[in-house]
């Protein structure tokens, strides 16, 4: 109450990131503990702000612990959030899209390019979530925030 809200907003900015604890190179933690820790970081850490938002923005852009339940992949996942969170979208995006996690996640590890004489098509599961989840929406919008409608007046989708 003291600092104000630009100044408690410049106190959080300006915090040392609460960070997990990366598995060691001959184990992995459990993913409960790694939960656990985001938790009390939110809650308990000097940067409350950024554990908040990263934790807002990881509900946007997913990775779960269900199918991925190795805290290798998760804790960096997570750090980039942390990283990039209060910074430029297309940073954040590309390091993202680079994630292991994000990758194992979204089915990009060892995805191919169509090939008509095999009668494969590439998984366009990240594609469709980059553009639909973390970007534009399921409907392509106007400047004025209406969608964008087709001859019969439906809106457009976004990825199709």
């Amino acid at each position: 109450m003291d600092l104000g809200f630009d100044g408690w907003l410049t106190e959080q900015r300006n915090a040392p990131t609460s960070t997990c604890t990366m598995p060691t190179p001959n184990g992995d933690i459990p993913v409960s503990d790694m939960q656990a820790e985001i938790f009390n970081n939110a809650m308990r850490g000097q940067d409350q702000l950024r554990q908040r938002v990263a934790f807002s923005l990881h509900k946007i852009m997913v990775v779960s612990a269900v199918e991925i339940d190795e805290t290798k992949a998760l804790v960096p996942f997570h750090r980039i959030l942390l990283k990039n969170l209060l910074g430029n979208y297309l940073t954040l995006m590309k390091e993202i899209t680079l994630d292991v996690g994000m990758g194992e996640y979204l089915d990009m590890v060892n995805n191919d390019k169509a090939n008509p004489a095999k009668g494969t098509e590439p998984n366009e599961n990240y594609s469709r979530e980059a553009m639909q989840l973390f970007s534009l929406g399921t409907q392509i919008p106007r400047a004025d925030g209406a969608f964008l409608p087709d001859p019969q007046g439906n809106p457009y989708n976004t990825y199709k």
